[in-house]
């Protein structure tokens, strides 16, 4: 089993746009950013609703260009069987349209080997996006297709 090498390249390229889009989605679902200093394997940053604080990872899917998710699966690299985050959040690569998910739910997923264009036999946690909630920016404001109109009211 491999796993991908750390990218300094790609981790420069994404790192951010995933680490905003989320926290600019939580804000909009009622969190506050309370800490944004990542802690390497644990968590990208903090956030606070309802006097509770809440570690988030945040990881964008440079294949992933366009609203709908091309891929039946989520894919979460095993590595992240050590992080502390209880939330994780999966935002494509235009920073308007993400999944969240409590960290949980990643951990409890099926674990898979594939072959990837950066590794061969590397383990994912291999979530389902039947049992995810898509949600996508529409005006400025989070929507999911239930709900086609602002999160925030």
């Amino acid at each position: 089993m491999s796993s991908k090498p750390f990218s300094r390249t790609l981790y420069n390229q994404y790192n951010q746009l995933g680490i905003k889009t989320a926290q600019d989605f939580l804000s909009q679902m009622g969190y506050t950013t309370v800490n944004d200093v990542e802690s390497y394997t644990s968590h990208d940053f903090i956030v606070e609703k309802g006097n509770t604080l809440y570690k988030v990872e945040a990881e964008v899917t440079e294949k992933w260009t366009d609203r709908e998710f091309p891929y039946t699966n989520m894919s979460v690299p095993y590595r992240k069987k050590s992080s502390n985050a209880d939330f994780y959040v999966r935002v494509n690569a235009s920073g308007n349209a993400l999944f969240w998910c409590p960290m949980r739910q990643v951990h409890q997923a099926e674990v898979i080997t594939k072959n990837t264009c950066y590794t061969m036999n590397e383990k994912f946690f291999n979530v389902p996006v039947k049992d995810l909630t898509l949600y996508y920016l529409h005006d400025e404001d989070w929507c999911y297709d239930e709900n086609p109109v602002p999160l925030c009211g």
